[in-house]
């Protein structure tokens, strides 16, 4: 079970290893009967809506003569269904120049402030660890379940939902994506989901997903009426804790602004590997979502604030 898992920490090992991991786990939410394309050229999902988290590109291996045809290739099969789309480039994509291709034919590069992106830990000494996450149980009154239920399952879906104000179109979706988790012997599962409960109320979930020889942690969401009391801690902690009984040595995540925090208390460090971009069909939203992300770096933070209030509401 541990052949796979990786022993070495260069750099360079574990930026293709955080890239090999998320292709895996996008890989594992795709639904029988969802168009699917996988080819030595890329991997491209569409969910059959328009859904942003279940509409992908990745793994691109283009040639510097056919770069600008093939992104336009994508960008014309997701504009043709009128939805939008995330394309991320790691390490491994081609050709080098690959983000500056994408941005000439519109793509919007998600810019990232330094307190987000890509981050790892090493999770060989996780004593600390755990009685950390014991004294936040007993602190906050909390229990962590290991997702093993369709009624779980949904819980996990409506804190999602929830908290990142997802249209109710992600729900079937994104419970069928998590069906995995209810195989028979969850000890080898590669997707496991985690769940806080506080007075038998669903408040904080993650997701732990095994690939790439790493644990990759997604979907780490607190219900914002029970944020800044250690609950995100610990629902971070946990997945950390059991990857680390199975033998696994790094653990990686794609940090927000708000989460980033509580990462970097656990001792996660950051490691820039992917670069993000999306596309939405409609030219006026692209060019608000281009303005967005370039305030996101204005130094006159009210102005900025008051710029990204009306911008708001417009996408």
């Amino acid at each position: 079970m541990t052949s796979n898992i990786l022993r070495d920490h260069s750099e360079t090992a574990l930026k293709l290893a955080l890239e090999d991991n998320i292709l895996l786990y996008v890989k594992s939410c795709v639904i029988p009967g969802e168009d699917v394309l996988d080819s030595d050229e890329l991997f491209r999902w569409y969910c059959g809506s328009d859904i942003l988290l279940r509409n992908w590109v990745l793994n691109p291996k283009f040639t510097p003569e056919n770069a600008h045809l093939k992104v336009k290739e994508q960008i014309d099969f997701f504009n043709h269904r009128k939805v939008s789309f995330l394309w991320w480039i790691g390490p491994s994509a081609t050709p080098l120049n690959l983000g500056e291709v994408m941005e000439e034919v519109g793509m919007i590069k998600l810019e990232q402030i330094p307190e987000m992106g890509d981050m790892v830990i090493d999770i060989r000494k996780s004593e600390e660890m755990e009685s950390n996450l014991n004294e936040i149980v007993l602190k906050t009154g909390i229990e962590i379940r290991k997702i093993r239920s369709m009624e779980e399952i949904r819980d996990a879906v409506q804190v999602v939902i929830q908290s990142m104000e997802y249209s109710k179109e992600f729900q079937r979706s994104g419970e069928k994506s998590c069906e995995v988790m209810l195989q028979e012997d969850p000890s080898v599962n590669m997707l496991v989901g985690y769940a806080a409960y506080l007075d038998g109320k669903p408040v904080s979930i993650s997701t732990v997903f095994y690939g790439g020889g790493v644990a990759g942690l997604y979907s780490v969401v607190t219900l914002p009426k029970y944020q800044h009391r250690g609950i995100g801690t610990a629902i971070t902690l946990a997945p950390l804790i059991d990857a680390r009984k199975r033998g696994y040595e790094i653990a990686v995540l794609t940090a927000t602004k708000f989460g980033f925090p509580v990462y970097k208390r656990i001792g996660f460090n950051k490691l820039k590997v992917m670069d993000q971009y999306f596309w939405v069909p409609q030219a006026l939203k692209r060019f608000l979502y281009k303005m967005y992300f370039s305030l996101q770096h204005f130094k006159n933070e009210k102005k900025k604030r008051n710029c990204l209030n009306v911008y708001r509401k417009y996408l």
